[in-house]
């Protein structure tokens, strides 16, 4: 069961705490840092920052590396100068004034059953795809590994544009939607699960989409808004694969929720510098133990060899996919993806969703050096 603490010198909280009936415990600064570094059990930590000056340098340190730790901060106000760096820094969310009971119960369950679901077995894997720049292919893997687990597990995985606008899964999908990933981003304390039925598409391969939106200038959506959305995703779906903007900085800041993070590359040079940079950054904020480089469109007769990008890159190569640029393109034109069908393009996607995310046969690999290559952490 979820704890509940807070640390606050105002009197008023203990009472919105009481309203709300979360049966928390009031905590002084000295025994709340010492307890988020031994608590064996979910806990949510409220803290409250609202009268501290330097608001930064005291909430750190209460900040937690246990997945089981969550933490609210209490804010005057969304500051943008500020919050992205708690957030970066281990806050979870944030909750402006007025501070009501209301309030507090939202986010305070919200966060409980995110920690708890770190905890219960079975909690959902969110593979979050991430091109190393535009046209390397990156949806197309997304949108073929959805598939490829919908066919091969027997269950439908979750498929979430995070493009807020401009994306194009549907047109991958070859569905039309009303309403996309942006509706669910600004409404995100409404969001239950019938609300969320009533966003998705329900695809003919098995898959459930949550798309981007078709408005032009939509206004930019927050970290934590995305990290409420993936917790959502992860409690509801077995499996929830996500097309990451690389550009979009709260989309790249937000996938701490992430089980795996796909990043694609191709074999120019572009490309690979790209890669490298962006693996960088992921493993500044992620680590590298969640990091699988994947060569989309591989040819072994490239100059740009599978060793030179693990090198360039840092990392090894988890998987190829091959060149095949007629049954990719006949796919989009269709609306249909490619592992729907039988080719070598879809065999290899096919093999990397079983992987991944252990859903289906895997096909035994090949030697050489390209089956030495192609490996994946555990």
């Amino acid at each position: 069961m979820t704890k509940f603490v807070y640390v606050s010198r105002d009197e008023g909280l203990a009472a919105l705490f009481d309203e709300a009936q979360l049966g928390a415990t009031r905590l002084s600064e000295d025994d709340a840092r010492a307890f988020v570094r031994t608590a064996d059990v979910p806990v949510v930590l409220v803290m409250d920052g609202r009268q501290q000056p330097r608001l930064m340098r005291w909430a750190q340190g209460f900040l937690s590396d246990k997945p089981t730790v969550a933490v609210l901060l209490l804010v005057k106000a969304l500051d943008p100068t500020v919050i992205p760096d708690l957030i970066q820094a281990g806050v979870r969310d944030c909750l402006p004034e007025p501070v009501t009971a209301a309030a507090l119960d939202r986010a305070v369950r919200r966060l409980g059953s995110v920690v708890e679901a770190v905890v219960t077995q079975g909690a959902g894997q969110v593979v979050a795809v991430v091109g190393a720049k535009g046209g390397v292919g990156a949806t197309t893997i997304a949108v073929n590994t959805a598939t490829a687990i919908a066919r091969q597990a027997g269950f439908p995985p979750l498929l979430v544009d995070l493009h807020v606008s401009g994306g194009d899964l549907s047109v991958f999908m070859g569905v039309q939607t009303r309403l996309s990933v942006l509706d669910a981003l600004e409404n995100l304390h409404t969001v239950d699960e019938a609300f969320l039925a009533g966003l998705l598409e329900k695809s003919s391969a098995g898959v459930h989409l949550l798309t981007s939106s078709i408005r032009p200038n939509p206004a930019a959506v927050t970290i934590t808004a995305i990290q409420g959305l993936l917790d959502f995703a992860a409690r509801r779906y077995k499996v929830t694969v996500v097309d990451v903007p690389r550009r979009d900085s709260a989309a790249m800041e937000a996938l701490d929720r992430a089980t795996a993070i796909l990043l694609v590359t191709n074999q120019d040079l572009s490309s690979v510098r790209a890669a490298a940079a962006t693996a960088s950054v992921l493993r500044q904020r992620f680590g590298s133990q969640r990091l699988r480089v994947v060569i989309n469109r591989y040819d072994k007769r490239a100059s740009v060899s599978a060793q030179d990008v693990a090198m360039v890159t840092r990392e090894p190569i988890a998987w190829t996919v091959p060149n095949d640029f007629q049954v990719a393109v006949e796919a989009i034109n269709a609306g249909k993806p490619f592992t729907l069908q039988d080719s070598k393009l879809a065999d290899a996607v096919r093999q990397l969703a079983a992987e991944l995310t252990n859903t289906g046969p895997v096909p035994k690999r090949t030697g050489g050096l390209l089956g030495r290559l192609s490996w994946r952490r555990v």
